[in-house]
């Protein structure tokens, strides 16, 4: 039978854990803010699909001042974006911290769009509507 130290041991690790989950969502939060404040824009290319058991996502990279980073996007096994094809596609990143970054699937780069300048775009080279990026990231 459990002694009153092992059950109050449990609580305050569970109280610590669901402590852990609540700071992990909003620096996640703070990192999509981030972005979207500090926004430019390259080019990606996913690599890879990987459908994991307990997370589908697609390995992408892009290159900014010649130097390659890597991302990952994930979605859910039936969201719509469960069958991107390989292939560019427009990524955003935040200008301070250019790891921070998220790939764009719903916005394909144009075969006349061949290379991105090193240091980004400041505004996307196509018409998009800045709202419906915006939009994204929040429900991201």
């Amino acid at each position: 039978m459990p002694t009153l130290k092992d059950v109050i041991m449990v609580i305050i690790g569970f109280i610590v854990f669901l402590i852990f989950i609540y700071f992990g969502n909003i620096y996640a939060k703070n990192n999509l803010s981030k972005i979207y404040e500090n926004q430019k824009y390259t080019i990606g290319e996913i690599t890879q699909q990987r459908n994991e058991t307990r997370s589908n996502h697609y390995r992408y990279h892009y290159f900014l001042e010649d130097k390659k980073m890597n991302g990952r996007f994930y979605y859910e096994r039936r969201g719509k974006y469960a069958h991107l094809p390989l292939g560019k596609y427009f990524v955003v990143f935040d200008s301070l911290r250019p790891k921070n970054s998220v790939l764009l699937p719903f916005l394909v780069v144009p075969d006349s769009i061949t290379e991105a300048p090193p240091e980004g775009w400041k505004e996307l080279p196509i018409p998009v509507d800045k709202e419906e990026i915006r939009k994204f990231l929040e429900d991201y």
